[in-house]
């Protein structure tokens, strides 16, 4: 596959030809109303240098108020600010088909001028934050060209049209152009089935463990509001996050976004985690304050929700395996929460294959639902998963969400951010482990120089790469800004042709399935 072919992929044309087609119809609304002046005169019964003030309204609002609305609105989610941008165009240019006053007919322009100040900034920064960073300028030529557009076509177009069907049939064209942005939401998110459930959730799973640790409250809204605006509404947690002292910190900041309103609660898949001693770093835990016990998991149940300030949890997962406690005791505790509401799935993370047979099996003689998902650390560089873990989710109808997709950085573009001195994550933990030993080193660097010649990131191909996956319902993202969240969306649009998959198997070989991989 060529370089060209590649970027192609990845660029999602579907929001590219509406933004341009946005910025068309705003810039179009600007200036078309010049050619049927005399027409409009005619119809309000007023002078053409006062139909002309339509005109001079719209642009010197445009003008005077963009550059205070760019700066008000600067933190707002995007597609809900842009969404409601375009709506009040479409309605106020919709609304001139009634109109028969002049005084109606300025206040419409007025407020179309200032759907226009705040919709096309937007459509600029939306592209920008969308397009990947070695196509971001060609992306803004490209809806800039529709601004030219609008000068070169729209306006002789909508002239013409006016002249000949009326001055008011100029308006729908540009409300069309303006909704076919919406119709495509900037997002082609998909979406699945977990599991075996009817959950319907987002192919990308937005993991939370940075939030606390390595972004801030107000940056951690920021990346939750811009996930749910990309269309991701399934949500990942666990009671231990923030760690050490700040234990439970995590789920804190997620529920004062919820506090937020606007519906971010509805819209959200929200799991998080039981297991962990909740203990202060270095204190003793509490006897029953930690693992799976019924009196631990009724009691962090109601911890969660507390911090989260919600009165229910999607997915309730217990973060590892305890080898100490049955499941029949285990389920008998999570059909009561069932039972009152408080929590309507329960998955696992960190579980065998045989782990999730014997808790199926136990949950299937209960009557009970069981597992519904797996979470479990499975990428590029580490395939074990396949040999039983993913074939035992499959089995039983897990989900399969896998955890530390770029294995700590490993797989986005380590060795290429160690060059340009900006190794991040990739120069300590599991990365920096990996790249000391000189085999894996070479396999990294292989994979680099492939993705080099396909013109494609990395990071991205890595959690492309998990979407091919059988069993897998989305990788979890945990992105420490709005940047990493864009990177981690355009995975979603990449298709991985089939020459570029076998490269990668050849690459980075999985262990085949059990008990082939261990028995000859």
């Amino acid at each position: 596959m060529s370089t060209l072919s590649a970027l192609r992929r990845r660029l999602p044309a579907g929001w590219l030809c509406a933004l341009t087609l946005c910025a068309f119809a705003l810039q179009t609304d600007d200036f078309v109303i010049t050619g049927v002046l005399p027409a409009l005169a005619r119809e309000l019964t007023v002078g053409q240098a006062a139909a002309g003030q339509l005109v001079t309204v719209f642009s010197v609002i445009c003008a005077a108020v963009a550059p205070v609305a760019a700066v008000v609105t600067a933190r707002l989610p995007r597609r809900r600010l842009l969404t409601a941008a375009l709506t009040l165009f479409c309605l106020a240019n919709f609304a001139v088909l009634v109109t028969r006053s002049y005084g109606a007919l300025m206040v419409l322009r007025v407020l179309a001028a200032l759907a226009a100040t705040v919709a096309l900034p937007t459509v600029l920064a939306v592209t920008a934050h969308l397009a990947p960073p070695e196509r971001r300028g060609s992306s803004l030529a490209t809806v800039m060209a529709g601004l030219t557009g609008a000068v070169v076509i729209g306006v002789p177009a909508g002239t013409w049209t006016g002249a000949a069907l009326g001055w008011r049939t100029r308006h729908p064209p540009q409300v069309l152009a303006s909704r076919a942005l919406q119709g495509v939401g900037w997002t082609t998110m998909k979406y699945t089935q977990l599991g075996r459930t009817g959950l319907k959730v987002s192919r990308l799973v937005l993991g939370t463990m940075n939030f606390g640790p390595q972004t801030d409250e107000a940056g951690s809204h920021t990346i939750m509001d811009a996930a749910q605006g990309a269309g991701v509404n399934f949500f990942d947690t666990a009671n231990v996050y923030g760690f050490g002292a700040d234990k439970g910190r995590t789920e804190e900041i997620v529920g004062t976004w919820f506090a937020k309103g606007g519906g971010r609660r509805d819209k959200t898949v929200l799991g998080t985690k039981v297991y962990a001693n909740m203990a202060p770093e270095g204190g003793k835990v509490w006897p029953n304050h930690d693992k799976l016990s019924a009196l631990n998991i009724r009691r962090s149940v109601d911890a969660s929700l507390k911090r989260l300030g919600t009165d229910y949890i999607d997915l309730y997962q217990f973060h590892h395996v305890d080898r100490d406690t049955p499941w029949d005791e285990i389920w008998q505790a999570i059909d009561i929460l069932v039972q009152q509401g408080k929590i309507l799935y329960a998955g696992s993370s960190n579980h065998a294959g045989w782990h999730i047979a014997r808790a199926n099996e136990t949950a299937a003689r209960r009557g009970s639902l069981g597992l519904v998902s797996e979470q479990c650390l499975y990428n590029l560089a580490e395939r074990r998963a396949e040999m039983e873990v993913i074939p035992a989710a499959q089995g039983y109808g897990l989900g399969v969400m896998p955890w530390s997709p770029l294995h700590g950085g490993l797989l986005g573009g380590a060795l290429r951010k160690e060059r340009e001195g900006g190794a991040g994550r990739s120069g300590v933990g599991r990365s920096a482990d990996a790249l000391a030993n000189s085999a894996i080193r070479a396999k990294i660097q292989s994979y680099e120089d492939l993705l080099d010649k396909h013109g494609l990131e990395p990071g991205e191909v890595a959690l492309a790469w998990l979407l091919t996956r059988p069993g897998v319902t989305g990788p979890i993202v945990g992105p420490r800004t709005t940047d990493q969240l864009a990177s981690a969306l355009r995975a979603v649009e990449l298709t991985l042709p089939d020459d570029l998959l076998a490269s990668l198997d050849e690459i980075f070989p999985g262990p085949g399935p059990s008990p082939e991989a261990f028995a000859w």
